[in-house]
């Protein structure tokens, strides 16, 4: 019985242990977040405009791992970047974009320069005015389906992956969990009558025989909960880490940047 009960508080403390992992990934990407978008607003701080231009352009291809509120930040930065270049039409479609992700975008006079805020001021003044088909929002953040992927990976192997539209993944995971888990339940179960037969020898030659029995399926039991375990792990810690292709959870991406006497509607489409 004691056996059985280190065995079942290993079980619990490894499955504690994922799950803290979870919530430590998941803050440490947060934390990534505020480190790129500081290091954007230090590189434009330090006048080192070509930096952080740089930092935008390569924290814009993965976008859907910011929040509006971040997206907001850094289209706001990009925004003051054109305007030092004297570039009003980049400045004024970047604070449109940043306008759309973050409606309650207000920018600090102490550190903007009047002209920017105008334009602000403009575009938020052609949004109230505007009839409601012209304000429709149409930028869209892809939700994050990682933390819901991970619960079902935490419940079945290869759940999250189906979840996250890896459906080859996803039904491998599965089948090979499957197989060794019910492996290993079935050499548990033979592992036990060898080992009372094991028991139960009264020669040398039995004894020696039905050993090397009961040795085989001891052996053999551990390796398939080893496997299950690997499996397990391996689905859990891919759909967590792993980002779904953007293309498979929204291939259509429609922007609309709103401009006096003119609208611009982009449609893109990843495969």
């Amino acid at each position: 019985m004691s056996r059985r009960i280190r065995h079942i508080t290993l079980l619990l403390l490894c499955f504690a242990g994922f799950v803290v992992d979870g919530f430590v990934v998941n803050c440490m990407a947060q934390q990534s977040n505020e480190a790129v978008i500081r290091d954007i607003k230090g590189a434009y701080e330090s006048l080192d405009f070509s930096v952080a231009e740089a930092r935008i352009e390569a924290a814009l291809e993965g976008f859907d791992r910011f929040t509006p509120a971040e997206l907001g930040e850094i289209y706001t930065v990009y925004a003051l970047i054109l305007f030092t270049r004297n570039d009003q039409a980049g400045t004024r479609k970047q604070l449109a974009l940043a306008l759309q992700v973050n409606p309650a975008l207000q920018l600090s006079p102490q550190d903007t320069p009047p002209q920017v805020i105008d334009i602000l001021d403009e575009l938020i003044t052609l949004r109230n005015t505007a009839s409601p088909a012209e304000t429709e929002l149409r930028y869209l953040v892809i939700e994050d389906v990682r933390p819901a992927a991970v619960m079902r990976s935490m419940i079945l192997p290869g759940w999250g992956q189906l979840h996250k539209n890896e459906r080859t993944k996803g039904i491998a995971l599965m089948s090979a969990w499957g197989v060794s888990a019910a492996g290993a339940l079935l050499s548990h179960t033979r592992r036990q009558q060898a080992e009372e037969d094991y028991l139960a020898a009264l020669t040398p030659a039995d004894i020696e025989d039905r050993y090397s029995t009961f040795n085989q399926w001891h052996k053999t039991r551990n390796n398939l909960i080893v496997a299950a375990a690997g499996i397990w792990v391996f689905s859990y810690v891919d759909a967590l880490l792993k980002r779904p292709a953007a293309g498979k959870q929204s291939p259509v991406r429609l922007t609309y940047t709103p401009a006096p006497n003119q609208h611009n509607l982009t449609l893109r489409y990843s495969f």
